[in-house]
């Protein structure tokens, strides 16, 4: 064997070893991390809701259930119950949220002073860190129409009754 043979042979095996060295590395190290998903904000499964949503209630309901997914990395979800908009309950502590994501909210509501008016019931949902949230509204009229229900807008307070405030404060000024 000639010392050009012999050295072709050493640069051959060199080349190859660092060639497979490189590859060992690249091969060895572990795959890289999965990026984490955001926490899935609260939603409430309509369609399972009791007293069913879209329909008036004419009849104070007895019970009321509300299903709710939640992402399962949350410990706990926080309710309200609310009637014509104002907080009628809000349990200090957030319902458990189980291994499997799902919470069942359930109370017996208590009825207003006056039952012989129209009312907007509603329950929210979210988070105790108030990251998204969900709603579901019922409307409960006795005569099952809105006929006599009052309106609310979001008119100036000075509105007369068709909402215009431009004559507001100008009593007297024809």
């Amino acid at each position: 064997m000639g010392p050009r043979r012999a050295f072709r042979s050493i640069a051959g095996v060199a080349v190859a070893l660092g060639l497979g060295g490189v590859a060992a590395c690249v091969l060895a190290d572990p795959p890289a991390a999965l990026p984490v998903a955001p926490i899935e904000a609260p939603e409430i499964e309509h369609q399972s809701v009791q007293p069913p949503i879209g329909d008036i209630l004419t009849t104070w309901p007895t019970q009321i259930f509300v299903p709710v997914a939640a992402d399962s990395r949350e410990s706990s979800l926080d309710w309200q119950w609310l009637i014509d908009q104002e907080v009628i309950l809000s349990p200090p502590r957030g319902q458990d949220i189980e291994a499997d994501g799902g919470v069942m909210i359930d109370f017996l509501p208590q009825p207003p002073l006056s039952l012989d008016e129209c009312h907007t019931l509603e329950v929210r949902v979210a988070y105790p860190d108030l990251t998204g949230g969900d709603n579901v509204v019922w409307f409960y009229t006795p005569t099952g129409n809105f006929e006599n229900c009052p309106v609310f807008d979001a008119g100036p307070l000075d509105a007369g009754t068709d909402g215009d405030a431009s004559d507001a404060g100008a009593a007297g000024n024809d």
